[in-house]
């Protein structure tokens, strides 16, 4: 009997303690992404550190996210550099992304749409310069294209 008593004690124990792990309640983080001249930056992806869920930035730069209490939001964008922030007791959460300064290595992006470094590319390619586009008359840029390329 009193190992039965025992077993039983152990057992609620066990299950009891489990329960405060799965109660971690979520919390709505709501926000603004900024650049330093204090627009709104579209498109960045906000996620919680350590979890597959994220959110992107709205045209405006606003975002919401629900994650858990004292989470780290991590804030990434192409052409900024990533910036980490924790919540703690903050609903509201505005952040100014610093421009990545480094050059983006030289990326083609092929007739079908796939983007590749250029050193990757196993064949040869014609390389058409923005200002010559603009010097030319017409409207249409195919037609501007037209003739250029060999």
């Amino acid at each position: 009997m009193k190992k039965i008593f025992l077993q039983l004690f152990f057992m609620l124990f066990f299950i009891a303690s489990n329960i405060f792990v799965f109660a971690q309640e979520k919390k709505a983080i709501t926000g603004f992404v900024k650049d330093s001249s204090g627009n709104g930056i579209s498109g960045v992806t906000v996620k919680e550190k350590g979890s597959a869920g994220g959110s992107t930035t709205d045209a405006n730069g606003s975002f919401s996210i629900r994650v858990k209490s004292n989470a780290t939001l991590v804030f990434s964008s192409i052409g900024y550099i990533t910036r980490e922030m924790e919540t703690g007791a903050n609903k509201t959460i505005n952040i100014e992304l610093v421009e990545n300064k480094k050059e983006l290595s030289e990326v083609v992006v092929t007739a079908l749409g796939i983007s590749k470094q250029k050193r990757q590319l196993g064949f040869s390619i014609t390389e058409v310069k923005g200002d010559v586009l603009a010097k030319t008359n017409e409207v249409n840029p195919v037609n501007a294209l037209q003739g250029r390329i060999a």
